[in-house]
């Protein structure tokens, strides 16, 4: 009688499990599928509202203002554009995620999406693209030497041409924007092409051993302590010199750094920046609709001809995957404790119904 029981027990305990578990498997699958295509969809409908509210005004109240506020625009899409259901909001969106935290560094699950911005004029010339660059206020050779600590104008360095340089900035969506915290100035020797400064060398300033400033001195101190020769200027890199180069003071220091990876677009082998160089000046049409892996460009004209411009690539469903995680371990925990409750209740009728006097 026991066994007849048991195996009885047995075979319900199977199917009820078999039976909880495909529907609990259903329904996230359903979850999961619906997550990503809200996600698809919010992605499509978020971009061209966001470029409408990204507006740069192309005036230039100091040379060099219009890149610099480009290149500053570059992280806006990571803070402005949000993908979160109420679902996903159990990882939420946070740029304030340190290195010790353990989803720093995995920008997909966080972001979902990557993104690259450029700024064209009316014709479709690019004025600035989305890559990596350093940009600062400078303050003249001469006027540092007059002790005249006033900025001349803004500048930028494009670091994909200086890989070297490029290594002192940490890669993630919000580049490096503490700059001015390490390094309060930097000489730099070079020349312009119009703001952009190609630089020939570029030092940082060291104090030596036997100073230690209390605080960070400002710019008037560190020419004052320059003057006393407690500071000494450290190459990071040096070249040969043109007959046309000029040195400047470089200070509120803004580096965007962010490392690309590659991928195919109609069989072409390009990374995001590239894809909307290509997609705006070459292929219009160059886009991908898919859970698995999407990609679009959008551009928007504004009143003053300033053509704005982005393309995203974005993975929908292994955003969705990533960011139910927490759904999933809660769910399929109070799944199993109703399975194991609903079992002890078949057993426990199993009991009484074997045994009616017990």
């Amino acid at each position: 009688m026991k066994t007849i029981q048991l195996s009885r027990l047995q075979s319900i305990s199977r199917k009820v499990i078999f039976l909880a578990l495909t529907l609990w498997f259903c329904f996230s699958s359903l979850l999961t599928w619906a997550t990503a295509e809200e996600m698809k969809y919010n992605m499509f409908e978020s971009l061209p509202a966001f470029l409408w509210t990204d507006y740069i005004n192309d005036s230039k109240v100091m040379p060099g203002q219009f890149e610099n506020t480009c290149i500053k625009s570059f992280t806006r899409p990571y803070s402005e554009i949000s993908l979160n259901s109420f679902l996903t909001r159990f990882l939420p969106h946070d740029k304030s995620y340190s290195s010790n935290d353990w989803i720093y560094g995995k920008w997909h699950t966080i972001y979902g999406f990557e993104a690259a911005l450029g700024y064209y004029d009316q014709d479709f010339n690019p004025l600035l693209i989305q890559g990596n660059y350093l940009t600062f206020e400078y303050i003249t050779g001469e006027n540092w030497q007059d002790q005249t600590i006033e900025s001349t104008g803004y500048g930028y360095i494009n670091l994909d041409q200086i890989p070297e340089f490029k290594a002192y900035f940490e890669s993630t969506p919000w580049g490096n924007f503490g700059l001015d915290s390490l390094f309060k100035v930097m000489k730099m020797t070079g020349t312009f092409a119009q703001n952009e400064f190609i630089p020939d060398s570029i030092q940082y300033q060291s104090f030596i051993d036997s100073y230690h400033p209390v605080e960070n001195p400002d710019l008037h101190r560190i020419r004052e302590l320059e003057d006393k020769q407690l500071i000494v200027w450290e190459p990071i890199i040096e070249e040969e010199k043109s007959a046309s180069s000029v040195t400047i003071y470089a200070c509120n220091l803004y580096a965007y750094r962010y490392d690309y990876e590659p991928f195919y677009v109609q069989d072409q082998s390009m990374t995001l920046p590239e894809l909307l160089r290509y997609s705006l000046e070459k292929n219009p049409s160059a886009q991908k609709h898919s859970l698995i892996e999407s990609y679009i460009t959008v551009s928007v004209q504004k009143s003053d001809d300033l053509i704005i411009a982005a393309s995203v690539r974005f993975w929908p469903l292994k955003y969705a995957v990533l960011r139910l995680i927490p759904y999933y371990l809660i769910s399929l925990a109070l799944v199993l404790l109703l399975l194991k409750l609903i079992l002890m209740s078949i057993q426990k009728e199993l009991i009484t119904h074997e045994n009616p006097s017990a």
